[in-house]
């Protein structure tokens, strides 16, 4: 892997101009730091840079925060379920202290409405190949 240095990328606070990292990461959203912290726990040197003045303030911070595995396609579906599990314990996850003020996780279910263009039949058929649990027990035509 190349290596880069904080000249490159120019100064930032903390930053000096002789460091280097293994990777620069744009962006310190969930995406981004979720990358560095990935790579850093692989012994990878990196730095997050971001435009906004702490992490998680741009798009991150208009997000609604959901957890869902209703998705388009199988492998996005697979992500999904397998980070249910990692907000479960997330301060395992991050090797935090159970006194770390953190992001909590509390499941409360969700309630899907079919558009008639078959979105509920790919959910469902991705939920039944992964073991995803659902109900499906109730459903209403609203408009016939």
């Amino acid at each position: 892997m190349a290596s880069c240095t904080a000249s490159t990328v120019g100064n930032w606070q903390g930053v000096s101009m002789g460091d280097r990292y293994d990777a620069i990461i744009i962006g310190a959203g969930v995406i981004g730091a979720a990358i560095g912290l990935a790579m850093a726990r692989r012994g990878r040197r990196t730095l997050n840079i971001d435009r906004n003045p702490a992490a998680g303030y741009g798009s991150t911070s208009s997000s609604c925060a959901i957890i869902r595995t209703h998705y388009s396609s199988l492998q996005g579906t697979a992500m999904a379920w397998e980070s249910v599990f990692h907000w479960e314990n997330w301060a395992a996850y991050l090797n935090a202290g159970n006194d770390t003020d953190l992001a909590s996780f509390r499941q409360v279910g969700v309630l899907m409405l079919d558009s008639r263009g078959g979105e509920v039949d790919v959910w469902r058929s991705h939920h039944d190949v992964l073991g995803i649990p659902y109900e499906d027990d109730h459903w209403v035509c609203l408009y016939p």
